[in-house]
């Protein structure tokens, strides 16, 4: 599992956001990228509607639940010719 720091992290480069900017946007604080990345163990927690705020403001997806089935789907065949679902 990667942790979500890093994944911010690269969402931070690809929107352009400085940490404190998608902090404000986000939660209404300048600080809690920052604070994220403090922690001060390995133990770090972060708050869901924090994280859910921040996946917001920078196009990521935060889902938490049972393992999804990202495996493609079978193809199809219509009047003998073979197509790929989307």
């Amino acid at each position: 599992m990667r942790d979500p720091i890093e994944i911010i992290d690269e969402a931070l480069q690809r929107t352009g956001l400085s940490p404190s900017a998608a902090s404000k946007l986000a939660v209404g604080n300048f600080a809690l990228i920052k604070n994220m990345k403090s922690a001060r163990s390995d133990d770090k927690r972060y708050s869901y509607q924090a994280l859910q705020e921040l996946a917001r403001v920078l196009d990521l997806e935060l889902y938490f639940g049972p393992r999804r089935d990202l495996s493609d789907p079978p193809p199809i065949s219509l009047d003998g010719t073979d197509f790929s679902t989307i």
